[in-house]
């Protein structure tokens, strides 16, 4: 078809919801330094004004067909597809409309919404098909669609024992001047079998985060047939409400529990069943420490807790433990107690763990973390 047959237009029709303030150069006797404006036009004409993507915002779009052919003649069968694809997202249909007959000269418009869940750009393919003096014809149009990450996010795993891990997600709110409530943070499996058992663990009151502040969330990750992390992925799914009162929803795929390397002797917390948890503050809380020789030799085992001022949690039992021998492969189990003192996340004070036939010294610090309510 010939360019000038179809006039296609697209056309952003609202502003980044997580858009950052943008100088605007004006005169003298005009100052709009203070002013909370968007240095994008208001009409958002693509491509020269598209403006930024924010990750997770939904981007709303109107599109504008025009039959500009000459001779003048009528189209049929019009129909408008758009499609969006990125390097690890497949290609997705966004909106398929039917427009039908398209006179001489006459405009249509459909509007279209684009969710930006993947921290990648987007490609996204705006298509035209038509029928003219029932010959079929074709328009199409690429846009590069810019998306900006509106978090530094982290991740730290703690290898609790064999199958068992923590994850603390740590999300760091980097959009000036906006603050952001976060719904939901929930982890998940991927699509397919069922992996992992995932427990959410409390992490307080939701409050607004402000720029530079950060937000975390803990879960308990166990695998279901208790073996050592292998093929487990998992997914996070992330809803957060700015201060400019729209939704945002970011989805991260790939995540895969952290293994560490087994190390000769294995400590690993257990809570009992008939103690809540999380625990809240200022209550005494027990759980049991399962101790496990992993070496091929028989050690002497002496536990000793260890524990200063600073700390947020204070052991509640007595300091010290002799478990004599532990042969290789075996295990054995000693009963603690503690009060955490503020709420949050902390870690339980350190444990120290002789071998006394080796005269070798394992010291736990910062092993396992809290959740108070």
């Amino acid at each position: 078809m010939e360019p000038k047959d179809l006039n296609l237009k697209v056309m952003r029709i609202s502003k980044p919801v997580l858009h950052e303030r943008v100088p605007i150069f004006s005169e003298e006797d005009n100052d709009l330094e203070e002013s909370d404006a968007s240095g994008l036009s208001s009409a958002y004409l693509m491509p020269n004004s598209v403006g930024d993507f924010y990750l997770g915002e939904p981007a709303h779009f109107l599109l504008s067909i025009q039959n500009m052919s000459n001779p003048p003649i009528q189209f049929s069968d019009v129909k408008v597809t758009v499609q969006t694809e990125s390097r690890n997202a497949p290609r997705t249909i966004n909106g398929d409309v039917a427009i039908g007959v398209l006179a001489p000269n006459e405009i249509r418009t459909t509007q279209v919404k684009i969710d930006c869940r993947y921290p990648e750009e987007m490609n996204m393919l705006c298509a035209v098909e038509y029928s003219r003096d029932g010959q079929p014809g074709n328009y199409r149009r690429k846009y590069l669609l810019p998306v900006r990450k509106p978090f530094d996010i982290s991740w730290q795993w703690t290898a609790l024992a064999k199958g068992s891990a923590m994850l603390n997600v740590i999300i760091t709110n980097k959009v000036v001047g906006r603050t952001v409530l976060f719904q939901t943070c929930a982890l998940n499996n991927s699509a397919g079998e069922k992996r992992c058992n995932i427990t959410a663990l409390n992490s307080g009151e939701k409050k607004p985060i402000e720029v530079d502040t950060v937000f975390s969330r803990g879960f308990m990750v166990e695998s279901v047939d208790g073996n050592d992390f292998t093929t487990e992925l998992l997914s996070l799914d992330l809803k957060w409400l700015p201060s400019n009162g729209q939704v945002g929803h970011i989805q991260y795929s790939q995540i895969k529990p952290k293994v560490e390397k087994r190390p000769k002797l294995e400590l690993s917390i257990h809570n009992l069943d008939d103690q809540p948890f999380p625990p809240k503050c200022n209550e005494a809380f027990s759980f049991s420490v399962f101790i496990c020789n992993q070496t091929e030799r028989v050690m002497e085992v002496e536990v000793l807790l260890d524990s200063d001022e600073s700390e947020s949690i204070k052991w509640n039992c007595v300091s010290k433990f002799d478990l004599g021998k532990l042969a290789p492969s075996a295990q054995k189990t000693v009963s603690l107690s503690a009060i955490p003192l503020l709420k949050g996340f902390h870690s339980l004070p350190s444990i120290i763990v002789n071998d006394h036939l080796l005269n070798q010294t394992y010291a736990f610090r910062d092993f396992y973390r809290v959740p108070v309510s």
